[in-house]
């Protein structure tokens, strides 16, 4: 919420190319927008679209709008051809602060660090809950909501942030900001949970705690939710030497038998302003790991003091040591580089080729934000080509149609199987409040 009003204060699949000699290219890219949000019924969407893949519903958050005018939960269902026109409707009215959502076989579920909007919405503790939220069958209205766990602001963790992630089996993992059985100092130094459907329908969820976070050199404070690789091991991002701005990349590897799992630390960062490793990373097929260092999400809500320290990175692991792990910078960002504009907001999105799509919140050559591509170079190790997709333009003020086609991308893009991405900018289109977007190559 103070990024949006920051902004305002200021002024306000793969694709065919030919690379130029210095990696950057300009893409034919045509823009549409499916969705644009008003008061009455949501927003300024929070973050990008997540995706419920068995449906290929769309589902997000606005922090202001809807019934209440303390924003929404919504859906957006895909058009049945011939229909063009995508159906939005409100599913929760008066949503959570802080709210992340993930979504499977047409249930949403909500993580929120218990600022609540709505009364009890945090638990009895006001630690932070898990919910889902169900349709009403045939009837139209609000969904269903379900708490399916209250945090308790002890061992088990307090104030879940980040988004939560499904495993084929239904259960769900994430990310706890503090508590657990550390750094009493600091409340805790958080944790990384488990939440699994009950073996019997109707009966609890049922929670575990697979790490509590050291602190110190190993870690506390995990922000970004946790990812999955092809071998069951979880990876996620967490500041260490706290409350220094230093961070880390973490992996943690499930016991043969019964226990804690066990932390390995892959990578570390030491930002010289107020830069961060953060956001959900992403994964490759090789299992690469992909995220961001930026000032998008930090505490300061500012760009960074030495804005070259802006970048996309790749931490892969040694094929002749696994646990041996190389960073590589992959594609830096300042704000006097107008094809990449600066404010990285993660997640990113890797395809099938690992081919890396983001989107920077601010500048590029209109100066509202950008969408982009980053390609491995064909037999050169650690080079990648950029490719700018799309530049958002800044809203006017002296227009009431701000900015038809969006302003500052604010949050990761989602690629569909025919090679189109979807995003959200927190401004502009239609009537100024933000929209939803399809970028078709």
């Amino acid at each position: 919420m103070r990024r949006f009003a920051s902004l305002l204060s200021v002024g306000c699949a793969a694709f065919t190319i030919m690379a130029s000699a210095n990696g950057i290219v300009h893409a034919a890219t045509i823009e549409k927008i499916i969705h644009n949000f008003a008061n009455a019924t949501g927003k300024f969407p929070m973050t990008g679209p997540v995706v419920d893949t068995s449906t290929g519903a769309f589902y997000g958050t606005t922090w202001q709008g809807g019934a209440n005018g303390d924003g929404v939960i919504y859906q957006l269902l895909p058009p049945t051809p011939p229909a063009t026109k995508w159906t939005y409707s409100v599913i929760y009215n008066s949503p959570f602060a802080h709210t992340f959502l993930a979504a499977t076989g047409g249930v949403v579920y909500v993580s929120t660090d218990g600022i609540a909007v709505n009364a009890g919405g945090g638990g009895s503790n006001n630690c932070g809950v898990i919910a889902s939220l169900t349709p009403l069958g045939s009837a139209t209205g609000e969904w269903t909501e379900t708490n399916l766990y209250s945090f308790k602001c002890v061992a088990d963790g307090a104030f879940p942030k980040g988004p939560l992630t499904i495993d084929s089996q239904g259960a769900l993992y994430g990310t706890a900001y503090t508590g657990g059985t550390h750094c009493a100092k600091f409340g805790g130094c958080g944790t990384v949970f488990k939440l699994a459907p009950a073996p019997t329908p109707g009966k609890p969820w049922i929670f575990s705690v697979l790490y509590h976070f050291q602190g110190g050199p190993a870690g506390q404070a995990p922000n970004d939710g946790v990812i999955f690789d092809n071998s069951g091991n979880l990876y996620g991002s967490a500041a260490f030497d706290y409350p220094s701005p230093k961070s880390l990349i973490f992996k943690l590897t499930p016991p043969s038998g019964g226990g804690e799992w066990t932390e390995s630390v892959l990578s570390r960062f030491y930002p010289t302003s107020n830069c961060y490793s953060g956001g959900p990373l992403a994964i490759d097929a090789n299992g690469a790991l992909y995220g961001t260092f930026s000032a998008y999400g930090s505490p300061a809500y500012s760009a960074c003091n030495d804005t070259k320290n802006e970048y996309v990175f790749q931490l892969a692991p040694s094929k002749s040591d696994p646990n041996v792990w190389t960073k590589t910078v992959i594609r830096t960002f300042t704000n006097s580089n107008l094809p990449g504009g600066y404010e990285l907001p993660a997640p990113l999105t890797v395809d099938a080729g690992g081919n890396v799509y983001g989107a920077t919140l601010i500048g590029g050559t209109l100066g509202g934000g950008t969408a982009f591509v980053l390609k491995p170079r064909p037999g050169v190790s650690g080079k990648w080509n950029y490719t700018a997709l799309f530049d958002f333009r800044v809203p006017s003020s002296k227009s009431p149609n701000p900015s038809a086609t969006g302003s500052y991308p604010n949050g990761g893009l989602v690629l569909d199987s025919a090679g189109n991405l979807y995003g959200t900018t927190q401004a502009g289109g239609g009537g100024g409040r933000g929209a939803v977007f399809q970028l078709t190559p």
